[in-house]
C-alpha cells in the first residue's frame, strides 16, 4: 500500500515538472529568417505601398463621413422644408443667434434627426464589421493575406462609388444604411489595418527594422486621422 502511495506522488511530480516546463517552452520556435524571404517586388516599395494603404484607407474614410453627414442635413432640410436655405444664420457667429426665431428651431431640429441617422449608419456599420472582424487575421493565416487585402478595399471603393452616385442623384438618405453595411461586411478599414500588421510580421524579424516599420505604419494611420480635421472646413 505504502509503496503505491510513493509511486502516486513521484507520478504528480513528474507530471507537475513536466508541465512547468511546459508552460516555460515557448508554443512555436521560428527558426526561418524572414530576412530571406524574397518577395516579389523590391522591399523599400513593398512597404511603402503596405504604409500609404491604411493611411489613404483612414483618411478617405473619415472625409466620406463629413461629406455624408453634410448630405444627410440637406436632405433633410429639403425634405421637411423645402425652400428653406441651407446657412439659416448666414455669416453670424453662435454667440449671435437668436434662439427664439424660426431659423434657429428649424435649424436645431435638422441638427436632431441628422445626428439621429448619423447613429443609425454608425451602428449599422460597427455591429456587421465587428462579427465579420472577429476572426478576419486567422482565416488570413489560412488562406493568405493578399485576398484579405483586396476584399475590405473593394467593399469601401463600392460604398463610397455608391454614395457618391446617391447624392449626385438625390436618392434617399436613407439608403446610406444598406451602403455602409456592404462595407462593414467586407472587413472595413480595421481588417486592412490588422493584414498590415500580420504581413509585416510576417516578413520581418525582431529588432530595429520591424519597430521601424511598425512605428511609420501606425505613424501613417494617425496622420490619415488628423488631415480630415484640417480640412472639414474647406
Amino acid at each position: 500500500m505504502q509503496s503505491i502511495e510513493n509511486e502516486d506522488k513521484r507520478t504528480r511530480m513528474t507530471s507537475k515538472v513536466a508541465y512547468d516546463r511546459s508552460e516555460e517552452t515557448p508554443l512555436w520556435v521560428n527558426k526561418e529568417n524572414c530576412e530571406d524571404i524574397k518577395l516579389r517586388y523590391p522591399r523599400w516599395l513593398t512597404f511603402s505601398i503596405i504604409i500609404s494603404i491604411p493611411f489613404l484607407y483612414m483618411l478617405s474614410y473619415f472625409l466620406s463621413l463629413y461629406v455624408v453627414g453634410q448630405y444627410t442635413y440637406v436632405y433633410f432640410l429639403e425634405e421637411k422644408y423645402p425652400g428653406v436655405r441651407h446657412s439659416l444664420n448666414g455669416s453670424l457667429s453662435s454667440c449671435n443667434v437668436n434662439k427664439s426665431s424660426i431659423a434657429y428651431f428649424i435649424e436645431s431640429s435638422i441638427q436632431k434627426v441628422s445626428a439621429k441617422w448619423a447613429i443609425y449608419t454608425y451602428l449599422a456599420f460597427v455591429i456587421p464589421s465587428v462579427l465579420i472582424n472577429i476572426n478576419l487575421a486567422t482565416y488570413s493565416d489560412v488562406h493568405g493575406r493578399k485576398l484579405f487585402f483586396i476584399v475590405p478595399l473593394a467593399g469601401t471603393v463600392i460604398k463610397n462609388i455608391l454614395c457618391v452616385v446617391g447624392m449626385y442623384y438625390k436618392m434617399n438618405v436613407r439608403l446610406m444604411l444598406i451602403f455602409y453595411m456592404i462595407e462593414a461586411c467586407t472587413g472595413t478599414w480595421v481588417a486592412t489595418l490588422s493584414m498590415s500588421f500580420s504581413f509585416v510580421a510576417d516578413t520581418t524579424t525582431p529588432g530595429k527594422g520591424r519597430s521601424l516599420i511598425i512605428s511609420l505604419l501606425e505613424g501613417g494611420v494617425r496622420l490619415g486621422l488628423l488631415d480630415p480635421l484640417f480640412c472639414q472646413d474647406i
